[in-house]
């Protein structure tokens, strides 16, 4: 009795079948390589971040992580008194734009908080080539930094703060 579909010739199982394909065997990707540090916040949604700086070829999660810690104690949903919102605190006057750039809804939710953050400060550092003048005018604005830049001051307490968090997160991996 024949079954339907059945091959109509026998198949030698030593010979290899001419128009199966040939895979080649799947590599595993090297697993992608986090830093996480003793902060109140998920390891997941550090990796976040570091998945955002590295989009935006930010190379200093450190900075994001302590300009976080400064801005906003590591708290989602607060709003300053200076309409500042979420983890890093970004004014409702740049909300607009960023939604219009970047699609954000909700600055109070984590995940678009960061994105507009490190949006902001990557771009910031790409034209000023320098941390401490990057989180200048992340803190004052661009013209407030020139303000200052043109009176010789290179350096705030705010910048100044943020890096020496950033120094004390090596004892915190």
């Amino acid at each position: 009795m024949k079954l339907e579909g059945a091959p109509t010739h026998a198949v030698d199982a030593a010979e290899p079948m001419e128009d199966a394909e040939h895979t080649p065997p799947i590599e595993d990707e090297p697993k992608k390589e986090y830093v996480y540090y003793d902060v109140p916040l998920e390891d997941s949604f550090q990796e976040y971040i570091q998945d955002v700086c590295e989009k935006y070829g930010f190379d200093r999660y450190d900075v994001v992580i302590a300009l976080i810690e400064r801005e906003s104690s590591f708290r989602e949903n607060v709003i300053s008194p200076t309409d500042d919102y979420g983890y890093m605190q970004i004014n409702e006057i740049n909300h607009e734009w960023l939604g219009e750039e970047l699609g954000i809804t909700d600055f109070l939710d984590g995940e678009q908080n960061v994105l507009a953050g490190v949006y902001i400060l990557s771009d910031l550092y790409d034209r000023y080539d320098d941390i401490g003048l990057a989180l200048m005018c992340y803190n004052c604005g661009e013209n407030g930094a020139k303000n200052l830049w043109e009176r010789g001051i290179y350096s705030t307490a705010y910048s100044r703060g943020i890096m020496e968090l950033t120094n004390e997160l090596e004892m915190r991996t």
